[in-house]
């Protein structure tokens, strides 16, 4: 897998996504190193390679299984603006809107008990970043895992209510992009959930989903927690 891995870099550095730095004069710039157990990566700090590099780690622990440790990951800078940096992989994880043509439902679920009483929230937004629609329910008693689908069946149905053709699904959970991706079943008690999910998915003109850090992701996380804290009717 090791690589695989570098072949991938090699792959986004000849396309110019992902640029690299510079070591010496006449030398190729610098994108990794590989270790027996660790991997340094080296890239400029931007935005957009930042995201390049992200989506690359996704896509490497969804493809290899093998998932990154954040705790025991850090991040250094060289000739960096204070204002740029972060000692977080997490910190400075954005919001980008969808493509031109294309929707974007973002949504989040909890529950107070595993099961308990449970809330969702979805928000749905164009290739302006404009909030088309936005929901904020309780959906009764379920699990934390139950909850993750169930969540992820709602958005879409908000995006087909609302007539979107082409959807980007960004979750903060990779339980569900991985089954969709692989078109597992994790669990008997959530084949109904779905099976729903895959069912709809059919019925877009296409569709995308992808992970988002839960600093991301915040807007589905304030609909959620305003969820959780409506009160039921009398």
């Amino acid at each position: 897998m090791a690589e695989a891995l570098g072949r991938s870099i090699k792959a986004l550095q000849q396309d110019s996504h992902w640029v690299g730095v510079n070591v010496a004069i006449g030398i190729e710039k610098m994108t990794h190193l590989q270790f027996a157990n660790d991997t340094i990566l080296f890239g400029s700090a931007c935005r957009r390679e930042a995201r390049t590099r992200k989506n690359f780690l996704d896509d490497y622990y969804l493809a290899s299984g093998q998932k990154i440790n954040w705790h025991k990951s850090e991040v250094f800078f060289v000739n960096t603006p204070l204002n740029l940096q972060a000692t977080n992989p997490r910190v400075g994880v954005i919001w980008e809107a969808p493509e031109v043509g294309w929707s974007k439902v973002n949504f989040d679920g909890a529950s107070t008990g595993n099961p308990g009483q449970t809330g969702i929230g979805c928000i749905l937004r164009d290739s302006d970043g404009l909030c088309i629609k936005e929901i904020s329910e309780k959906i009764g008693v379920a699990t934390n895992n139950e909850v993750e689908f169930r969540v992820t069946l709602r958005g879409l149905q908000l995006g087909k209510e609302l007539g979107v053709q082409k959807i980007h699904l960004e979750a903060d959970s990779l339980n569900v992009i991985n089954v969709i991706h692989c078109n597992s079943i994790p669990s008997w008690h959530l084949n109904q959930w779905i099976q729903s999910i895959l069912a709809l998915l059919a019925t877009f003109d296409e569709f995308w989903i992808s992970h988002i850090y839960r600093e991301g992701n915040g807007e589905a996380d304030r609909l959620l927690k305003l969820a959780l804290v409506i009160s039921d009717p009398s």
